[in-house]
């Protein structure tokens, strides 16, 4: 977790929480922008002053003795082999769950820094509604929403988890994406390493090389990836009628090429 935290993206993504918003082009960064038009979030290009520096701060005296996670998880993590497949997945999860933790402490802390009134305060800019069903999406530090396969664990099955992210940025797939196994591999090795711990792989971005890729409306059921089982609500009809009628690219599908 330190070496983590002491990541420039993971210190910045912080400090968008202890500044009470989000800057302007992180809240535009979104597969399907939930801020368009005359968004007030426009009038918020940067952090503002003392943000950063808190976040700094912050990690410096962070008690991780605060962290909780499930038994069942820490025992299975446990149990798994250092450098196995079982053992890498395990502790992506932990991180990931970690990572959620100590933004809700910090949300729970209610330090919000932004300098700003009237139209610019961060009541009057979340409150702001161009559109009944507009909602924004939280920021990302290990690259999106991190999911694991679990079908093998519900069937009793001896085989590794997959994990996989929801990337939700502009330009990239709606898609589940599988981590490739180097990829795993990869980020345990930044979260072990002892030295030079500001800078890793993280921030990972789905390429043509990883071929595995859901719809969302099958990724909890039938294929079992979730990370709690109970935090995603299934797709609309609505949502699931626009996703049929969108054109099948090369970029989210990348196995059409050879389906064709």
């Amino acid at each position: 977790m330190r070496n983590i935290l002491s990541s420039k993206l993971a210190q910045f993504t912080y400090a968008q929480i202890i500044d009470g918003l989000p800057i302007e082009d992180v809240a535009w960064d979104q597969r399907i922008p939930a801020v368009y038009g005359n968004h007030p979030i426009e009038n918020h290009p940067e952090l503002c002053p003392g943000a950063l520096e808190f976040a700094l701060e912050y990690k410096d005296k962070l008690d991780f003795e605060l962290l909780s996670f499930p038994r069942e998880l820490t025992t299975k993590y446990v149990q798994s082999t250092p450098d196995s497949k079982v053992f890498n997945a395990r502790l992506i999860e932990l991180v990931a769950m970690a990572l959620n933790e100590i933004g809700i402490l910090l949300f729970d802390v209610g330090i919000e820094v932004h300098q700003g009134t009237g139209g610019r305060s961060i009541e009057a800019i979340t409150h702001w509604k161009q559109d009944p069903d507009d909602e924004t999406l939280p920021t990302m530090i290990l690259g999106g929403v991190v999911n694991f396969g679990r079908k093998a664990e519900e069937q009793n099955l001896a085989q590794p988890p997959n994990v996989y992210i929801i990337t939700s940025r502009a330009g990239t797939t709606p898609r589940y994406w599988q981590l490739l196994d180097s990829q795993q591999e990869g980020l345990v090795d930044f979260f072990l390493k002892e030295d030079d711990a500001g800078k890793g792989p993280l921030l990972l971005m789905c390429t043509e090389e990883n071929k595995v890729r859901i719809d969302e409306r099958f990724a909890v059921v039938p294929r079992g990836v979730y990370r709690d089982v109970w935090e995603r609500l299934p797709p609309s009809e609505k949502h699931m009628r626009h996703m049929d009628r969108r054109p099948r690219r090369e970029g989210d599908y990348p196995r059409m090429e050879r389906w064709i």
